[in-house]
């Protein structure tokens, strides 16, 4: 969406927050844009909100009263975009952010420092961390599929999906709180990447993301 908005009447209305004084205005444009393509809330200060978009990631302390461009830092690299925001579920001061063009970056002081992590990946849509077990993570790489680290992002490994790991785009992957050994994924699976053909599928797997498998449910 172009700007940031926020409703205090269960979706009824909406206003614009954005911090239009703070965000550059590009050369390819005659106006101020912003992007955003996700959005992470801290679930013990829900105050603090993290907002991924076309600038880099914003931070609010205040419910979006006020925010705050991060850096500088590896994260004001230009041309960084922030696709994917996910914050530890067991520690609230990690944070992950997937980019466009330049990996994924962790944070561990709520967004002040960033290292960014060695899995070669782009456009990374996704990331999902396991409630329980926070070392656990999968990320959406593009290209390299979907991979899985084990030890909160300092190494990674391709998991194997149906058809090929390459022919995936993961916009969405999720556990099932309920049942943690069960997960999902959202996607298009590619038939063909160029010319591009492709059609919207769902992932299972039951044995907490070793195996895959299409489902129409």
């Amino acid at each position: 969406s172009d700007g940031i908005f926020k409703s205090t009447d269960g979706g009824e209305t909406w206003h614009d927050i954005t911090p239009w004084d703070i965000i550059p205005m590009r050369d390819w444009s005659d106006r101020k844009t912003l992007f955003v393509y996700s959005f992470a809330i801290n679930p013990t200060d829900t105050k603090k909100i993290f907002a991924g978009t076309s600038e880099g990631v914003l931070r609010s302390v205040d419910s979006g009263n006020s925010w705050q461009l991060l850096g500088p830092s590896v994260l004001s690299i230009n041309r960084l975009q922030a696709m994917s925001i996910e914050i530890d579920p067991v520690n609230n001061n990690t944070i992950y952010v997937g980019t466009n063009f330049f990996g994924i970056f962790k944070s561990e002081d709520e967004g002040n420092d960033w290292t960014q992590l060695s899995v070669k990946a782009s456009y990374v849509r996704a990331i999902a961390i396991n409630p329980q077990n926070s070392n656990e993570i999968f990320a959406e790489t593009f290209l390299n599929g979907l991979c899985k680290s084990e030890d909160g992002g300092n190494t990674w490994n391709q998991v194997e999906l149906p058809n090929g790991s390459n022919s995936y785009e993961i916009y969405a992957i999720s556990y099932n709180p309920a049942n943690l050994k069960t997960m999902f994924i959202v996607a298009w699976y590619y038939i063909s990447w160029y010319p591009p053909m492709f059609y919207p599928v769902f992932l299972e797997s039951t044995d907490g993301g070793v195996t895959w498998k299409t489902t129409d449910t």
